[in-house]
């Protein structure tokens, strides 16, 4: 889990390489998943401001039969991560919990960016494997 402060709140960064098996949509619940995900739920459920779940992928087609492209499947991941949250008692009835999926818009390095990134800078910041492993990814994001 990664912190990261911006303007107006913070993000926690849940890589979906670490709660995901490759080309699965299904949680891979070791305990240190359960773990981190029962601590994020502590968090979203006892904050008094506004929460955002956002999922994240890098640009990079993949082969599939089953997912056409990163976008589909961070559509599921998202998903299933979200009804996870809810049958284990997030708070979505308070009305402060939202969920939202970029694609590939928002890559990590761009969260403190003032706009959406072109075109050219998601590319740039899909660049290496690292960044795209930054990108493929669950954010919470707590704000007031």
């Amino acid at each position: 889990m990664k912190p990261k402060r911006v303007d107006g709140g913070v993000y926690l960064t849940l890589s979906t390489d670490f709660l995901f098996s490759a080309g699965s949509t299904g949680i891979y619940l070791q305990e240190a998943q359960k773990s981190l995900l029962d601590t994020c739920l502590g968090y979203i459920n006892s904050f008094n401001g506004s929460v955002s779940l956002n999922g994240h992928s890098d640009n990079v087609p993949i082969r599939s039969p089953i997912f056409p492209s990163n976008y589909e499947l961070t559509g599921y991941r998202t998903s299933f991560f979200l009804r996870y949250m809810l049958s284990n008692g997030l708070d979505y009835e308070s009305g402060n919990v939202s969920t939202l999926f970029w694609g590939d818009r928002l890559p990590y390095k761009a969260l403190d960016f003032t706009e959406m990134p072109n075109p050219e800078q998601i590319d740039i910041l899909n660049k290496t494997p690292e960044d795209r492993a930054d990108n493929r990814r669950i954010d919470i994001y707590f704000y007031y």
